[in-house]
C-alpha cells in the first residue's frame, strides 16, 4: 500500500479523517496531531500524498468561486463567525456579487515553502456547477467548514506554543539577569 508506507515514511498516524469525493475520485484530509502535520491524499490518481506541517502554514481561506468567504491565519485576529462554528472571518459579504450557482468551492492553504506555497483543496468537480439552495451544496460547504476549521485550529495551536515558549524564554532571561546583578556582574544600571 503506496499510502501507508508514505504514511511510515513521514511518521503520520491520522487522529482526524475528513473523507471526500471529487467526481468519481475519493479524497481524504487527515490530520496528525502528534506530528503536527495534515496530510491530503487521492486514491484515485496514483494514490498521492502531499503532506503539510502545522507550522508551515501562513494562512487559510474558503473560496466560493474564486471569491473569499471565510480567512483566518497567523497574525490576523480570527473574527468568530456562525459559519465557521466560531472560528474564521467571513470576507468580503457585502462586496461580491451573489449568485444562485457555484462552479468551485476550495480551501487555499499558504504555507512558507517556497516550493509549496499555495495548496489549493477542490471540494467539488469545478466542471460543473451546484444550485446553492441544493443539499448537495450544503453538504459540500459542511464539509469545506470542518477542513478549514480544523486548519484554524491547528495554525492556532502552534501560535499558542510560540507564544509560551517565547514567555518561558522571557522568563528564563529575567531569572539569568537577576542571578547576574545578586553577584554583582552587572550593575543595577545595566540590569
Amino acid at each position: 500500500d503506496p499510502i501507508g508506507e508514505s504514511f511510515q515514511k513521514h511518521s503520520f498516524q491520522p487522529t482526524k479523517r475528513i473523507p471526500f469525493n471529487i467526481g468519481y475520485h475519493p479524497f481524504e484530509f487527515l490530520a496528525d496531531t502528534n506530528s503536527k502535520q495534515f496530510a491530503l491524499t487521492c486514491n484515485g490518481k496514483n494514490k498521492l500524498v502531499d503532506y503539510i506541517p502545522f507550522d508551515s502554514i501562513v494562512d487559510v481561506e474558503l473560496l466560493d468561486d474564486h471569491s473569499t468567504i471565510m480567512h483566518g491565519g497567523v497574525g490576523r485576529a480570527i473574527v468568530g463567525s456562525v459559519l465557521a462554528g466560531g472560528i474564521g472571518a467571513i470576507v468580503g459579504a457585502g462586496t461580491r456579487k451573489s449568485n444562485d450557482v457555484i462552479r468551485s468551492l476550495r480551501v487555499r492553504i499558504i504555507t512558507n515553502d517556497v516550493n509549496n506555497a499555495n495548496i489549493m483543496i477542490p471540494l467539488m468537480n469545478e466542471t460543473s456547477t451546484i444550485k446553492k439552495d441544493s443539499p448537495e451544496y450544503h453538504t459540500i460547504f459542511v464539509l469545506a467548514q470542518e477542513i478549514y476549521s480544523t486548519i484554524v485550529s491547528a495554525i492556532d495551536s502552534c501560535k499558542k506554543i510560540e507564544t509560551a515558549t517565547n514567555s518561558q524564554s522571557v522568563s528564563n532571561k529575567i531569572k539569568e539577569l537577576v542571578q547576574l546583578k545578586d553577584q554583582q556582574l552587572i550593575t543595577e544600571n545595566e540590569f
